[in-house]
This record gives structure tokens, C-alpha cells and sequence, in this order.
């Protein structure tokens, strides 16, 4: 048995890894044999996601969140394809994980997008402004924000798959080929399959937090407005970004103006600091969470410095409420 009988033996139930199958394994190299292209798409999409791709996607957000990246999941409207125009057995692309087989944006494509939309429509960063040079850098020096690749979040797609079949199909292939032959109704058309993808994806940041806000609020509305990949006209690669602002956190020196323990088990502190007066009430039981141990060894007492640790976050009314994170001795 010759190398190229035995591997049409091999079927795509028996693969786990739809990246390695869709670049390698095309029955027939004919280009006129749109059916075989057809069927290496369908078999593609057949293929599930590695049963272990979630314990990494696991590990990759946890490692993003230690190293201090702001993240956030960004879901397809509908489908996306990202790398249609790279090399591939069938003439259209898709962006697949090389480990993992999965789809994924990449971070330069990211780039390139918030870059392209704030070029176009921010005033305030144009290509020639200060603001954009730091953002996204030159030739000669890196910019100041990290984008990370956009990894899909297991079984998120659309009916727990990230992979479709999907076709377009050019009606006058002579007339837009060479432009030599008008459009005619009796034009044969011509069906081209590809891969587009659904599903969500970890959109992740590094950089100073003002900056990152700012990033992440225009990539919000150009993933919505300008799309991400190919066919962006014809309604692929919109997504909606799901950020939301990680509560803005407040330390400063203060002193303990009043302290009282009541029967009830609640508990109220009284801390004078520069940006006001913050009174907290706490349960018994949040003690040790909200005070350090050199705190806990001695009873508050009126008049003593305390570092106070707090984080602002708007309730359902549009009110900022103060939510304690912590109290300790100052120089401690």
C-alpha cells in the first residue's frame, strides 16, 4: 500500500486536530473538483475540539489575570473568518491554533484594527499624534499596549462547535476574473467553500489601566462597526465586546475617628482620610478579610493611623458606593 492510499484511509472521526487535517489532508489536488473541496470543508468542521484545549484555555486566562492583563470575551455576530486570503489546500484560508486546532484572532490583527479606527475616526489619535505613537508605536519603537492573541473559549460556538462550512459563490467568474467577458445570465456559477467560525474569544490587554480602558472601549466599537477579517461588507467578523471596567481600586492613609461593637454582630468603623469621612459596617465574620493581623491584635482605638484599602463601584442607580477591601497599621 503506497503513503498516499493509506492516508486516504484515514478519516477525519479519527482526527483531533482540525487544523493539521484541514492544511494536509485534501483528498484530490484537482482544482475543477469542487465537490472534494465541498466535503474537505464538511470533514473539518466534523472534527471536534481536543477534549484537553479546555484545561489550557483554563491555564492561558488565569496566566493572563497573574500577569496583570485586563481581559475580556468578545462573541461573534453571526460567523467570522479570520485568514480566508492565507495559503491553503483549497485557495481559502482560516487562522487555526497550531497546537490546538482551534480558531483564534491574533493579537497584530487586533492591533492592526483599533489602530486603522482610531486613525480614521478619533481625532485625538491620528496617525501624527503623540497618543497614537504610544499606543501602537513606530518603525523604530514598540507601543505601549500588548495585544494578545484572541483564543476561543471551548464550546462556545454555535451548537457547541467553533468551526462551520460555508460558501460563496461567484455567479460571473469570467466578467470579475478577466474582465474581458460581460456578465450574461447564462454565466455558470461558481460555489467556493470555506471554514468561518463562531463562538467567543478572550480578548486580552497589558499596559498602563487608563490606556487599556481607552483601547478596549475603541476595539469595542470598531469589532461592532468595522469587523475583524475577511467579508467584513458582507456581515462577517462583527463582535460584540462584553467589557466591562474592573472597579477603579483607592489606598490612602487615614486615621480612625470611630469604632463601635454592636450585640448584633455588626460592627461599624469610622476612618478620616484626605479624599473624606468613610464609615463601613461589617459582620463578625468578615474580620479577618477585611483587617490585617496586626490589626486584629488590638481593638481599633480612636486616633489611630490606619492604611485604608477600598474599591469604587456604581450601583444600579447610577450611585458610586465605597466597598472596603481592607484596613491595616500604617508602616506595616
Amino acid at each position: 500500500m503506497s503513503r498516499r492510499e493509506a492516508l486516504l484511509s484515514y478519516k477525519a472521526a479519527q482526527c483531533s486536530h482540525a487544523g493539521l487535517w484541514f492544511e494536509c489532508y485534501i483528498e484530490t489536488q484537482n482544482k475543477d473538483d469542487t465537490e472534494a473541496r465541498r466535503q474537505h470543508v464538511s470533514n473539518t468542521h466534523a472534527i471536534k475540539e481536543p477534549a484537553f484545549y479546555k484545561h489550557f484555555f483554563e491555564s492561558w486566562e488565569k496566566g493572563l489575570n497573574e500577569y496583570g492583563a485586563i481581559t475580556a470575551l468578545a462573541s461573534v455576530q453571526g460567523r467570522m473568518v479570520v485568514g480566508l486570503g492565507s495559503e491553503s489546500l483549497i485557495e481559502t484560508g482560516m487562522t487555526l491554533h497550531k497546537t490546538y486546532g482551534v480558531p483564534y484572532i491574533p493579537g497584530s490583527a487586533l492591533k492592526g484594527l483599533v489602530s486603522h479606527f482610531a486613525a480614521n475616526e478619533l481625532a485625538d489619535i491620528r496617525r501624527e499624534s503623540a497618543a497614537f505613537r504610544y499606543l501602537f508605536g513606530e518603525t523604530e519603537e514598540a507601543g505601549n499596549i500588548t495585544f494578545f492573541d484572541a483564543l476561543y473559549k471551548p464550546n462556545s460556538g454555535w451548537k457547541g462547535k467553533a468551526l462551520w462550512p460555508d460558501v460563496m459563490t461567484v455567479h460571473h467568474a469570467d466578467y470579475y476574473g478577466s474582465g474581458k467577458k460581460p456578465p450574461a445570465d447564462w454565466d455558470s456559477p461558481n460555489p467556493v467553500p470555506f471554514l468561518s467560525a463562531t463562538g467567543e474569544y478572550l480578548i486580552a490587554l497589558k499596559g498602563e489601566e487608563a490606556w487599556v480602558r481607552l483601547v478596549m472601549d475603541i476595539l469595542k466599537i470598531a469589532l461592532m462597526e468595522y469587523g475583524i477579517g475577511g467579508k467584513t461588507a458582507a456581515g462577517y467578523g462583527h463582535l460584540s465586546l462584553n467589557f466591562t471596567p474592573p472597579p477603579k481600586e483607592n489606598k490612602q492613609e487615614g486615621i480612625v475617628t470611630q469604632f463601635e461593637a454592636k450585640n448584633d454582630g455588626i460592627s461599624t468603623i469610622q476612618i478620616e482620610t484626605d479624599a473624606g469621612n468613610f464609615s463601613f459596617d461589617w459582620k463578625k465574620k468578615d474580620r479577618n478579610k477585611l483587617f490585617s493581623e496586626d490589626f486584629l491584635k488590638s481593638e481599633p482605638k480612636q486616633g489611630q493611623a490606619v492604611l485604608v484599602q477600598w474599591r469604587e463601584r456604581n450601583s444600579e442607580d447610577g450611585k458610586t458606593l465605597l466597598v472596603l477591601q481592607k484596613v491595616e497599621l500604617v508602616g506595616k
